[in-house]
């Protein structure tokens, strides 16, 4: 699969550099020495493709060009496109009362004529007796004040610049479906949330989280979720029971054959949705699927029939099972004497060590189990998600054997679509240097 960005220039970074990051791979990896710039360059990526004009404005460059495999065309803006927010009452006036294309028709012509005697005649024409929109009494001819078509005019270069603004992001918001992950420095996240004194557990979601009550709160989330199907489950199961059982029940082979051939699965599939039978029932349950001439006889066509369902509804949630069981597995590569464990039959994630005799909390862990923790939660369980993830120096809070493993482990998700991460350790990038290369390498000095 093809990138969706093809390349992302930027100009004039901090007056004098330009820098082309052409994404030639789904994933980059780039070595950079500090002073390079890779913290600006990945906070100007994020917030372009966000639309945080805000953020933009603080940031000294020229302009920025993207282009997008799905467009014909890069689209670009200047800096200077972006100094400052258009405020008009005319513009504000007009589109208060006409339609969307109304007020696209009204723009157009604005912008087409340079006499404002041919603006105020076209205009009329787009709200003559025959057309779609009757003025109002605010004006004989248009269903707005004629002074506003003044303003709008004499504010044309205005309008042309913030015109251009909305056509570019809206441009991005049409061609960029992902969702941006911004990791900074861990450890320049933790400065500024202290000398903000903002509660890590609630800083905004720009930006990952490291507390662990999200993760918490997701885990519990899932399993309310696995809890709530399995209900509607058995609840639509005897309903289809009991239809088939009037209009006379057969069991095919298909409805075998899901038992049979699944017969490791019974003792979880009865944990969870035959919760009411009593022990001596569901050995005898067990005992007749993991015989499968037991299976085939007809007395036992009820009882395979019921089970067939089960089986069914226990597979609607098998991708939730297989993330919860991922996710503890990935954590568990990054723990120290502690292990990460699923337990399917309870729904639940817990953290032991040998030195415990007791679960270990979340808010126990290190700080670096944390961010692993917190990272792979984001990128495992929060399902539909696909992230375009920059990573401004991973390594930093991280050990070697770790360093050697997140890359890895972070593309390996299936949420992640595409990324960038900015490093100067040599282990970030171990068995991964077809992605790797130097920033250097894409700088060129602005000429003056």
């Amino acid at each position: 699969m093809a990138p969706i960005i093809e390349y992302f220039t930027i100009t004039k970074l901090h007056g004098y550099k330009n820098v082309r990051l052409e994404f030639d791979e789904l994933y980059k990896i780039l070595l950079s020495e500090n002073g390079q710039g890779k913290t600006t360059i990945l906070k100007i990526i994020d917030a372009t493709l966000n639309g945080k004009i805000t953020k933009l404005r603080e940031i000294n460059f020229g302009s920025i060009e993207i282009k997008f495999s799905s467009a014909a065309a890069p689209i670009s803006i200047m800096k200077a496109e972006m100094e400052y927010d258009w405020e008009s009452k005319a513009y504000k006036h007009i589109s208060g009362r006409v339609s969307s294309d109304e007020l696209s028709k009204i723009i157009d012509v604005v912008m087409a004529e340079s006499k404002f005697e041919t603006v105020r005649k076209k205009i009329s024409q787009i709200f003559l007796p025959g057309s779609s929109t009757r003025p109002s009494h605010i004006d004989s001819r248009y269903p707005f004040s004629s002074i506003a078509i003044r303003d709008l005019f004499d504010e044309k270069e205005s309008l042309l610049l913030d015109l251009k603004k909305m056509e570019f992001f809206q441009k991005i918001e049409e061609h960029f479906k992902l969702k941006t992950l911004y990791l900074p420095t861990y450890r320049r996240v933790e400065d500024l949330l202290s000398s903000l004194n903002i509660d890590k557990d609630k800083q905004e979601q720009d930006y990952i989280q490291f507390g662990l009550t999200d993760v918490e709160e997701k885990l519990e989330s899932i399993k309310k979720e696995i809890l709530t199907s399995s209900n509607d489950s058995m609840s639509r199961i005897n309903s289809e029971i009991l239809t088939r059982l009037v209009n006379g029940l057969t069991v095919n082979d298909q409805d075998r054959s899901i038992i049979t051939s699944n017969a490791d699965y019974i003792e979880l599939v009865l944990n969870r949705f035959g919760r009411s039978l009593s022990p001596s029932d569901k050995s005898k349950i067990i005992s007749l699927v993991k015989n499968k001439s037991e299976v085939a006889k007809k007395k036992n066509d009820t009882l395979v029939y019921f089970l067939s369902k089960m089986y069914s509804a226990f597979f609607e949630q098998r991708e939730k099972d297989k993330a919860l069981t991922r996710f503890s597995e990935i954590c568990t590569k990054y723990f120290k004497n502690k292990t990460m464990t699923y337990d399917p039959t309870s729904i639940s994630v817990v953290i032991t060590s040998p030195d415990s005799e007791f679960p270990i909390k979340f808010g126990e862990l290190s700080s670096g189990e944390k961010q692993i923790v917190s990272l792979f939660s984001k990128l495992v369980l929060e399902r539909g998600n696909q992230y375009f993830i920059l990573f401004d120096e991973p390594e930093l809070s991280l050990s070697v054997e770790w360093q050697k493993l997140l890359i890895k482990d972070v593309i390996g998700c299936e949420s992640c679509s595409m990324l960038l991460a900015m490093t100067h350790s040599p282990f970030i990038f171990s068995g991964l240097t077809e992605y790797t290369s130097d920033l250097q390498s894409y700088f060129s000095k602005e000429l003056i």
